[in-house]
């Protein structure tokens, strides 16, 4: 049996100002080409198919293209809702949907839903656990005192000795981290040590946590400029026999990717070619520069963040008690420290001018 893990899809996501429905419609095109290639039973969609409770038109008919087409070249999904998702939203028409391999489970509820399938190596069932907040866990398990006792409830039925695998948006972390994350959904990852594999959502980045078999297929796409320059991923897994699994990660090629430039501005209009990839630029001018911005986006019109930095400047500034100085003193060491290089005379000249109208 082969599935497919995705997570984090957030359709309907703007990243700054930017609307990403060409972005998000080609990578779920390149996610069912890859799925139809790679020969899989299922896909697996970890949670955040939205990027908002109440998503945009757009977005809800991407979703419906992917599924229709996924559907068509004889693939089942299985979808949970994650914490950007409205679960009753992401619920609609799930019984019909059911009927059509298509098992979404939005609420979450005292059990976690499971489907059976079949192939040559015997039973294999699919849980189904949507994103549960910890405020919620009196109201669906009476008796259960925390999140962790609450999700084990839901598991209960689990019958180790048949394959299982789990989909879900829970936050997963190694028992060593949980005492200092302050995230209230965070459950300890060995609370799913017992299925052959767990499909994770939550986290943008692919990773495995605790096992191999317990991860994060991370996002499709990168929605945030600390992703600049990362390859992101499909996560394939193959079951085999109990016990044994197998993994392995599919790179994706987003339609624009997301970059980080540095240098002077000058530097990186003339060393990097027009292009509308998403851009991250980093500026290390000495002293300021007018229109960088309009001049920037003249050659990146998908220009996403601007960002200063003095070459010299250093990394931190010590700060002691110091005697009473003169304000252009200060101002000078001020100056000095942001941009790396002392005031010219005629900055200088122009600063006591500013002072002595200023009574200083």
């Amino acid at each position: 049996m082969r599935f497919l893990h995705i997570s984090d899809l957030h359709l309907g996501k703007r990243l700054c100002a930017f609307g990403m429905e060409d972005d998000q419609s080609f990578i779920l095109g390149e996610i069912v080409r890859a799925a139809a290639e790679e020969g899989v039973d299922a896909v697996l969609i970890a949670g955040d198919v939205f990027d908002r409770l109440n998503p945009p038109a757009q977005a809800v008919a991407l979703l419906d293209e992917f599924l229709t087409r996924l559907r068509e070249a004889g693939i089942e999904v299985f979808a949970v809702a994650g914490n950007h998702d409205a679960p009753e939203r992401l619920d609609y028409a799930a019984r019909l949907l059911d009927r059509q391999g298509v098992h979404i489970a939005g609420t979450f509820r005292e059990t976690a839903p499971c489907v059976r399938l079949e192939d040559g190596h015997g039973p294999l069932n699919v849980w189904l656990l949507p994103y549960v907040r910890p405020g919620n866990v009196r109201d669906v398990w009476p008796g259960c005192r925390t999140l962790t006792e609450g999700i084990r409830t839901a598991l209960a039925g689990v019958d180790p000795a048949v394959r299982n695998v789990l989909v879900t948006h829970q936050l997963a972390l190694p028992a060593s981290a949980l005492a200092d994350c302050a995230e209230p959904d965070a459950v300890d990852a060995a609370l799913f040590s017992g299925f052959d594999y767990a499909a994770l959502g939550h986290l943008h980045s692919p990773m495995s946590v605790g096992r191999p078999e317990t991860r994060y297929a991370g996002s499709p796409l990168a929605y945030s400029t600390a992703d600049a320059g990362r390859t992101k991923t499909l996560t394939l897994a193959e079951l085999g026999p109990k016990g044994s699994v197998k993994l392995r990660e599919l790179p994706l090629c987003p339609l624009r990717p997301l970059r980080r430039l540095e240098g002077e501005l000058d530097e990186v209009l003339r060393d990097n070619p027009p292009s509308e990839d998403y851009l991250h630029v980093r500026l290390t001018n000495r002293d300021p520069v007018l229109d960088a911005m309009k001049r920037l986006r003249a050659r990146f019109p998908n220009l996403l963040r601007l960002e200063w930095t003095a070459r010299s400047a250093p990394a931190q500034t010590e700060v002691s008690a110091l005697p009473r100085r003169e304000p252009l003193e200060l101002y000078g060491e001020f100056f000095r420290l942001m941009n790396g290089r002392e005031l010219t005379e005629n900055e200088l000249c122009l600063l006591r001018e500013a002072g002595e109208e200023a009574l200083l």
